[in-house]
């Protein structure tokens, strides 16, 4: 029997060991500056490394209509990283231990810039032709008769 419950306490201890690895990992919710959760928001987790070739992406999920995620990770140092199309790119090092670590994120909008050019010519374009002063003009009769006032000399 002793060695029965001894082997029992043993199972049981390594057990609650395999629960609180599972266990670990990370949760939270993505909000806009207003504070209502995003839903639909890309959050991608990569391991932490000494330099980009030990970086590597573990997982990458989107929030649901609640604007909440979850990652179910191993201990260890990461980097989360959230994006959605109108609002600031948020990267965030997260530390996970023995529990689970709540991040939660607000995403800030990106500043809305747009620009107008409008040009011109400097000049409009001109009705007539363009006037040249010593050019030779020939007057008809009929310009001078419509110009004439009844009373007008000549």
């Amino acid at each position: 029997m002793t060695l029965r419950t001894l082997g029992v306490l043993i199972a049981l201890s390594l057990a609650s060991h395999v629960t609180q690895a599972a266990s670990a990992g990370i949760r939270g919710r993505v909000t806009d500056p207003a504070g209502f959760p995003l839903p639909g928001v890309t959050v991608t987790l990569v391991r932490a490394g000494d330099n980009a070739a030990d970086a590597g992406a573990l997982a990458s999920a989107q929030t649901d209509q609640h604007g909440d995620y979850t990652f179910d990770v191993p201990p260890g140092q990461y980097t989360l990283t959230v994006e959605l199309s109108g609002f600031q790119i948020v990267r965030r090092p997260v530390a996970v231990e023995t529990d689970i670590t709540t991040t939660d994120i607000t995403l800030a909008l990106v500043p809305f810039q747009d620009r107008v050019t409008i040009t011109a010519e400097s000049t409009p374009p001109s009705l007539l032709a363009a006037p040249q002063p010593n050019a030779p003009v020939t007057v008809s009769r009929t310009v001078i008769n419509s110009a004439m006032l009844p009373n007008s000399r000549y």
